[in-house]
């Protein structure tokens, strides 16, 4: 999952029923399971709030973590705007 910081968390309709800082989902998908010591893909869709300029999110994209999760425990999190830096 993603988890918005301030400024994308603003463009983006999240669920306030939730006690986390969560956008609300679109759906997803990936390639299957994941062998360990490979690599997959997987793709995550979230909810726009109506209104906002698609540019706007390119550019806010990586004001978030990503969080790897299995079930309901976190695995590892990894700040994107750290990668977007290098």
């Amino acid at each position: 999952m993603i988890r918005p910081n301030g400024k994308l968390a603003t463009k983006m309709e999240m669920d306030n029923s939730s006690k986390y800082k969560k956008m609300i989902s679109m759906g997803g998908g990936s390639d299957g399971l994941i062998d360990p010591g490979n690599e997959g893909s997987f793709n995550i869709e979230y909810k726009i709030k109506e209104g906002t300029d698609i540019k706007d999110i390119e550019k806010l994209a990586f004001d978030s973590t990503l969080i790897i999760l299995d079930g309901v425990k976190i695995v590892k999190e990894f700040p994107l705007e750290k990668i977007n830096e290098n």
